[in-house]
């Protein structure tokens, strides 16, 4: 099996190309790697779990970034404290996370309503 730094590299290469679903079996295979050598509890994996949910928010999928974001955040304020600058870095994506979903929810009920009515998208009413 690759190292997983290698993993890391590699998925990196496939995110910065637009490949979100390669690099995301990428990172995961890499957090699973560094998890069965270090431990489910150690706080290397929240660095994992963190670049994995940043690459799952890119991809737009936003309730697993939110898995594992939350789940970085868990392991990060054990092992760092409440006040480290990596906890709030957290705090912050998973606000953004929360807000941009949101949004899109708002936007996709906006978009059925209009398809389900026959208001064509964009139209103004005269």
């Amino acid at each position: 099996m690759m190292h997983s730094t290698n993993l890391k590299a590699l998925a990196q290469y496939y995110e910065d190309i637009g490949d979100y679903d390669t690099a995301e079996r990428l990172l995961t295979r890499a957090l699973e790697a560094d998890e069965k050598h270090f431990g489910a509890r150690h706080p290397v994996l929240a660095e994992d779990l963190f670049n994995l949910g940043l690459l799952l928010f890119s991809a737009e999928k936003y309730f697993k970034a939110e898995k594992m974001l939350q789940r970085a955040l868990n392991l990060q304020t054990k092992a760092l404290g409440a006040e480290h600058p990596d906890v709030k870095e957290t705090i912050d994506v998973l606000t953004a996370l929360r807000r941009e979903r949101e949004q899109s929810a708002r936007l996709k009920t906006t978009c059925d309503y209009q398809l389900a009515s026959g208001v064509a998208i964009g139209a103004h009413p005269v």
